[in-house]
């Protein structure tokens, strides 16, 4: 059988809030501050991106797929708490927002404006296109295996 190689890349959408209810478009936050956190493993583009579009970013990496306690939403919480500006958020990744809320800590954000970064992954020749070469090569392979 012959393997192909496929392409992504990906870019950041519009900051969403808990339960979706608001978003936050990247140029819209330049005269915010930010808390942000994360448990992944390479958190570079995702500060790259906070910090090109933010007045001031104070961020805590956490190991990958860390498992968050209450000790450190304290901590967290305590730093938005810190900074000066009206305009101020806690941000963090969707993986790190889907594991919060599955583990219930989501809740000890209470009412503070915690907000996640949607990621979008982008196929060069398009979705669909990537999808339709998934379902041939499933519909090709069904009996084998």
């Amino acid at each position: 059988d012959r393997q192909m190689l496929e392409f992504a890349s990906f870019e950041y959408g519009s900051l969403q809030s808990v339960g979706g209810a608001n978003s936050i478009a990247p140029g819209e936050l330049a005269n915010y501050q930010a808390v942000a956190f994360s448990g992944i493993a390479e958190p570079r583009s995702f500060t790259s991106f906070l910090t090109a579009h933010l007045a001031e970013l104070k961020f805590t990496r956490f190991p990958d797929h860390y498992s968050f306690r209450n000790k450190d939403i304290e901590k967290i919480t305590g730093e938005f708490e810190y900074l000066k500006n009206r305009n101020k958020l806690i941000i963090t990744t969707e993986k790190d927002f889907s594991r919060l809320h599955g583990s219930g800590l989501i809740n000890s954000f209470n009412s503070l404006p915690l907000y996640f970064v949607p990621v979008k992954i982008i196929f060069p020749g398009g979705a669909v296109g990537f999808n339709q070469r998934i379902l041939d090569y499933v519909g090709k392979n069904k009996g084998n295996g």
